[in-house]
């Protein structure tokens, strides 16, 4: 991979992150306050955390393996391929326990914006 295409990724990663771990703090802050508002705000950011690291995800899959070929089932397959290494491209991100995490948290995002 050429030294300005790795650069774009790191930066494109670490911006990405970010976001996460601003997710993650505004999570944080809603829990503390017991108010129905605070509670649907966790809802939202508990979706905004999952689309943020499907985001991350994208970021890595265009970078090494292209894109999903399956669009309807976009979202499960994206998650699956970052749970796998890809021998001569790229490590797995993501252990076993953390894909049954985010996987929960994929269906409820789903829940959360169709419901």
């Amino acid at each position: 991979m050429e030294k300005e295409r790795l650069a774009v990724l790191r930066a494109e990663l670490k911006a990405q992150i970010e976001e996460i771990e601003g997710i993650y703090t505004r999570i944080e802050d809603r829990k503390q306050r017991k108010d129905k508002a605070a509670m649907e705000s966790v809802g939202y950011q508990l979706h905004n955390l999952y689309c943020a690291f499907e985001d991350l995800f994208k970021i890595v899959a265009d970078t090494f393996e292209n894109h999903i070929q399956d669009k309807n089932k976009f979202h499960q397959e994206l998650l699956k391929r970052m749970a796998i290494s890809i021998e001569g491209v790229r490590p797995r991100l993501l252990s076993q326990g953390c894909f049954l995490l985010l996987d929960n948290l994929r269906s409820f995002r789903h829940l959360f914006r169709h419901a």
